[in-house]
């Protein structure tokens, strides 16, 4: 351990060493293991004191300010009493005692640190889940008393993106809109996909026509599907998708083949978040207003496919060699089980 690790560890632990900065701990500390040339040595507060004097000509504490640090070093652990019972008090400073009083401190240490760390975290949660846009139009609205809307952003990663679908896309869905989503990015989606699922659920149990498209391409992704996506995830996701099917939701999910749609989510045709690229994850949420024609264009792609496109709950044998999933692939034996428990 070089002299700075050595200062900086100790300063870690709640002590500084040097002549200007050194903590009063550390002084007291100094003069029991110098009042006499052997270390270990007991010595009483006098001699302690004396010490003290001796080691600096310019500082002269009182002997109560000199007690209170003998107490607190005590209670650190860094120096013991030769004998508790004893009339007179006589303390020992030794490299054992000063090991355990820094194990001590260092247990404290790391228990507030932990403490510490658990609000951090809270707090990082709590600051993550803001939305920047939502506060904005509510800024202007307090300053001005008029209501502005959110035209255009960017975003970044996929937790932001679903703030932004939850807040301006499924909040605003009321009974007859048509929420789109095509889903070439289906791993980010499953990731947690129980809790994501719930906006959509929420929205169609409203009367909300929630429509969700894949490409045929996803079932050829068999060993990124492996290495990128739980199994067990996507089984679960697939589960909700039938659940919300047997409860005569107004869901559905279709696979389309040939060309590619733009990958997006909007609400009929006043809001649209487009993905722009998928590692790492960015999007572009825009309004009608402030680009009508991408809005309009991506919903007309999206609609030509879909009507072109097969209901994964209608899906047959020759449906998924048209498809080309592999029965013994990972979607193909979570489709079979599905069958089994219809």
């Amino acid at each position: 351990m070089s002299k700075f690790e050595y200062h900086d560890a100790l300063s870690k632990l709640g002590l500084e060493m040097g002549n200007e900065r050194e903590s009063r701990g550390i002084t007291v500390l100094r003069a029991i293991l110098n009042t006499s040339d052997t270390l270990g040595e007991p010595h009483t507060f006098g001699e302690i004191y004396d010490q003290i004097l001796s080691m600096d000509d310019k500082f002269e504490p009182s002997k109560a300010w000199v007690h209170r640090l003998l107490k607190s070093l005590l209670e650190d652990g860094l120096i013991r009493l030769e004998s508790p019972e004893a009339p007179r008090n006589r303390y020992i400073a030794d490299v054992n005692s000063i090991a355990n009083g820094l194990e001590k401190i260092k247990e404290a240490q790391e228990e507030k640190l932990e403490e510490e760390l658990k609000k951090l975290k809270k707090d990082l949660s709590s600051f993550s889940e803001l939305d920047v846009g939502v506060i904005a139009e509510h800024l202007i609205e307090d300053l001005t008393g008029k209501k502005q809307t959110l035209s255009s952003r960017f975003i970044k990663g996929i937790e932001e993106l679903h703030r932004v679908l939850k807040n301006n896309i499924h909040a605003q869905a009321e009974e007859g809109d048509i929420i789109r989503s095509n889903m070439t990015w289906l791993g980010s989606l499953a990731k947690d996909s129980h809790h994501r699922i719930r906006k959509d659920i929420e929205a169609a149990s409203r009367g909300v026509e929630v429509r969700w498209m894949i490409s045929s391409r996803i079932f050829q992704m068999e060993q990124k599907i492996k290495s990128g996506l739980p199994s067990e995830e996507l089984a679960h996701l697939f589960q909700d998708f039938f659940k919300l099917r047997r409860n005569k939701m107004s869901f559905d999910l279709r696979i389309h083949r040939g060309a590619e749609a733009y990958n997006h989510v909007s609400l009929n045709r006043d809001a649209l978040a487009m993905i722009i690229t998928d590692e790492p994850l960015t999007a572009t949420y825009v309004t009608r207003d402030f680009n009508a024609e991408l809005i309009d264009n991506t919903v007309d792609n999206f609609d030509a496919l879909w009507n072109n496109s097969i209901s994964l709950f209608e899906l047959k044998g020759e449906d998924l060699e048209k498809l080309r999933i592999d029965p013994n692939g990972v979607i193909g034996k979570i489709l079979a089980g599905l069958e089994t428990e219809g």
